[in-house]
């Protein structure tokens, strides 16, 4: 699903993926939406390997990743590498 919507979204602002069935493999395909500012990982499957797709997000000001598989470590990471994006999970 998130791949046909793809080429419809790109200047989508907020997205809210919330208690969805999307992991590191499915985010992949949010990887050209550069005017995302709002992004909502709450309850997913994401792990520290799905900041990789995050932190080239460049419109990205806030994402909320609280109860998701990323640790506190990856958390951190991409605070120092984005500093300009509020980070809402468990170390916030």
């Amino acid at each position: 699903m998130i791949l046909k919507l793809k080429c419809n979204l790109e200047n989508l602002t907020r997205l809210n993926l919330s208690n969805t069935n999307i992991n590191d493999t499915t985010i992949l395909h949010l990887d050209n939406l550069k005017h995302v500012e709002v992004l909502n990982l709450y309850g997913t499957e994401i792990t520290d390997e799905s900041l990789k797709i995050i932190e080239k997000l460049s419109g990205l000001k806030r994402v909320y990743l609280w109860k998701t598989n990323v640790s506190d470590t990856g958390l951190e990471n991409l605070k120092a590498i984005r500093q300009d994006i509020k980070v809402i999970g468990a170390s916030s």
